[in-house]
């Protein structure tokens, strides 16, 4: 399974353009700008967007790590310093 983040634009009911964001599972990966007309354009109008214009999708990976956890204020700095 590949799961995607896709934001997009579409024509709100009034005429108006907005913006929308899905999280998207599929069973085979996107590899190209016709699984992305094919695929997902399909997908965002099954859920009542119209005119819509995928901006950009990206992949979650389960095995990304996660992000280092920020230095704590009361840790001694590494840095050394010189003085001039």
């Amino acid at each position: 399974m590949y799961r995607y983040f896709i934001s997009f634009a579409n024509q709100a009911p009034n005429g108006a353009l907005a913006f929308g964001n899905l999280d998207v599972t599929l069973h085979q990966p996107i590899r190209s700008i016709e699984d992305v007309n094919h695929t997902l354009v399909h997908l965002i109008r099954e859920q009542g967007f119209h005119n819509v214009t995928v901006l950009s999708f990206s992949t979650y990976h389960k095995d990304t790590p996660p992000a280092s956890a920020p230095a704590r204020r009361d840790q001694p700095s590494r840095r050394h310093h010189h003085g001039r």
